[in-house]
């Protein structure tokens, strides 16, 4: 990953796929970067709020998830490297609809798990509030590790060490 910052000026971070935003999403996110002064950087898919759509690596998406002022995402993705990363962010959740693709299942148990349910976003007109707080670092580690403990001895018990009942 890079160690430098790719974009010099403070940037926010809209991460989902094109045409998901509703034009009032787009309107409000745009509104809160002019107000702090930021950028709107889109990843994933072209988004009407942005500034200027970013191609990039996979370890430089990550670079940019680091040094984001904030984000908002309606993915899975873009959520778990907002909590790795440390940095403000709004998850938009969606549900299911009659044909229509939904969210809400995968992100809810992913923001319940690691107590941040709160960065769910609800309405556009909450994007300032959330991209303002600051996350619990010291929370978000310890359920960091409590997941990742959990996940070592999942693989060690099943892949790398499994029983002879198991085997083929």
């Amino acid at each position: 990953m890079p160690k430098s910052r790719l974009h010099a000026d403070p940037y926010l971070i809209v991460y989902g796929y094109s045409g998901r935003l509703t034009p009032h999403e787009n309107a409000s996110l745009r509104d809160y970067a002019r107000q702090i002064g930021a950028r709107v950087l889109t990843f994933g898919g072209v988004q009407e709020c942005g500034d200027a759509f970013v191609e990039c690596s996979p370890f430089e998406l990550l670079a940019y998830f680091r040094d984001a002022v904030g984000i908002v995402t309606d993915t899975f993705h873009g959520t778990i490297f907002s909590i790795i990363n440390h940095r403000p962010f709004a998850t938009i959740v969606r549900a299911s609809t009659a044909g229509g693709y939904g969210n809400e299942e995968k992100l809810k148990f992913l923001l319940e798990t690691f107590g941040l349910s709160s960065r769910r976003l609800d309405g556009p007109e909450a994007i300032g509030q959330l991209l303002s707080t600051p996350l619990d670092d010291g929370a978000i580690d310890a359920a960091l590790a409590s997941e990742r403990a959990s996940a070592r001895n999942y693989l060690a018990a099943n892949v790398l060490f499994p029983t002879a009942q198991e085997m083929p």
